[in-house]
């Protein structure tokens, strides 16, 4: 993409994320509408037993849970081979889906403003039920019809693209700790012919969307991992601010969009990055999950003897609005909430991000670009020690409001883990925290965390929500 046309569409995005109001209605209505969409639409969910579960099955012998098409996800026991500590020996479930999934939106200008198609979408996992996805969110298996059910809408926009119209495409990981090397296909296409707005859809605002993911739980993973693409033009600086969130004023700062005002070059990133990618080894080996020492089988789900972050379950569910209505199937239950969150510093005048290079277990010895803090992955034994120095996690338990940039409660994979509800914050650090940090450690700016992530360099999808809340306002 040329720089002229890099600009035209950076300014289209920047100034749609300006926009609280338009031809589509304002906050207000918004919430409106989701509140109209979920109270014509049933939505039961309820735990059943492992053994209740229609159409999957155990098999004791391979020691796998998995559908009975041998479609959809599987979920396996895991054992690590690492020439690290943290990682060797280490055992644990994951689910393992080799498929890649869409996840699109499609953006169309309405009155000189550009606009998103979200839909208000129901997961089987989501606590509250309906949050704002993407106007694509669909696997493989499900836009394939393993199901028998309906084809997702739009998603011929998307298999159909013109190469011209797609503005971001990647794919993206999901969480490391939980999935064995899962990807999708994250896309923004641009459409300029009319298009039909199918029932539970509406246009939106990016400025809309950034002040409604500081509300808890309303917008979806997925939405927050696509909006991380959402494209910066490097030779432009302005302002930036964060999200509205209800836990906290408004926040302005001041970041810079260009790399030449960066504390730490693209160059050094780049070289540290790849010093840690060559020096640590990750491999896995699929072994029963009836093997797994720390976990057990109960009828109530596959349960660890020790301190993971999560348990299998199994759930039923009836949604209406889904292209199968009725259907039960496993789930990742959390055992607690976490933390995720960046912690930002102005150096030289200039925000920069702390950011974490973090291999996570199913991540495949994938280092990736993660936030400052992050307390979710499962730990071995009782008692590990944090992989993150915890001092950082007590400055941002400790940051005054003044501090606290940001802080909401964010929704993980509905369609795959059970109310997986945490927390997310930004907090600005003042000349008491030291702008040294450890080695797998690094400062960012914003356009270098965009720059990087648009370049294909692997971002986690904890940094990319949090990167999604971020605003160029």
């Amino acid at each position: 993409m040329n720089l002229e046309l890099q600009a035209s569409i950076s300014e289209l995005f920047k100034n749609s994320s300006l926009q609280l109001d338009g031809p589509f209605g304002n906050l207000n209505e918004v919430h409106e509408w989701l509140n109209s969409v979920k109270q014509r639409t049933k939505v039961e969910v309820e735990k059943i037993s492992l053994h209740d579960i229609d159409h999957w099955r155990y098999e004791p012998e391979r020691g796998i849970i998995e559908h009975v098409s041998g479609k959809f996800f599987s979920i396996k026991g895991f054992r690590a081979h690492s020439n690290t500590e943290k990682f060797n020996k280490r055992e644990q479930p994951l689910i393992h889906q080799p498929e890649v999934g869409y996840l699109g939106f499609i953006v169309q200008e309405f009155e000189g403003v550009l606009h998103f198609l979200v839909q208000a979408k129901v997961e089987p996992g989501n606590s509250n039920h309906f949050q704002l996805s993407p106007t694509l969110q669909a696997t493989r298996s499900n836009y394939t019809r393993v199901h028998n059910g309906k084809v997702p809408p739009y998603l011929d926009y998307f298999q159909q693209a013109n190469p011209k119209a797609v503005i971001f495409d990647q794919l993206l990981s999901e969480q490391g700790s939980r999935f064995y090397r899962k990807y999708n296909r994250n896309m923004i296409i641009r459409v300029d012919s009319p298009i039909e707005v199918r029932a539970n859809f509406r246009w939106m605002t990016l400025g809309q969307l950034k002040v409604l993911m500081g509300e808890d739980c309303m917008v979806n993973m997925d939405t927050r991992s696509v909006l991380s693409g959402v494209p910066l033009f490097k030779e432009s600086c302005y302002g930036n601010g964060i999200a509205r969130s209800t836990k906290c004023a408004r926040a302005s700062m001041h970041t810079s969009t260009s790399s030449e005002h960066s504390f730490v070059n693209d160059d050094t990133i780049i070289s540290q990055y790849e010093s840690l990618k060559s020096a640590d080894s990750l491999e896995l080996e699929t072994v029963p999950l009836s093997s797994l020492e720390d976990w057990k089988f109960e009828s109530s789900g596959v349960i660890s003897a020790t301190d993971a972050s999560f348990r299998i379950i199994a759930i039923q569910a009836i949604l209406e609005g889904r292209e199968v209505h009725s259907w039960s199937q496993p789930m990742l239950e959390s055992t607690s909430k976490g933390l995720c969150a960046f912690i930002c510093k102005r150096i030289k005048g200039v925000l920069h991000f702390a950011l974490q290079f973090k291999m996570e277990f199913g991540s495949g010895g994938i280092y990736q670009f993660s936030p400052t803090v992050q307390s979710l992955e499962v730990m071995h034994k009782k008692g590990k020690a944090l992989q993150y120095p915890e001092k950082f996690q007590t400055y941002i338990e400790n940051a005054s409001n003044e501090q606290v940039l940001y802080d909401a409660i964010l929704s993980e994979e509905g369609g795959r883990f059970y109310h997986d509800d945490n927390r997310y914050c930004i907090v600005e650090a003042g000349l008491d925290f030291s702008d040294e940090l450890p080695e797998n450690y690094v400062w960012m700016t914003l356009n270098q965390m965009s720059g990087f992530l648009r370049a294909g360099y692997p971002f986690n999808i904890q940094a990319r929500s949090l990167l999604a809340v971020v605003n160029f306002t």
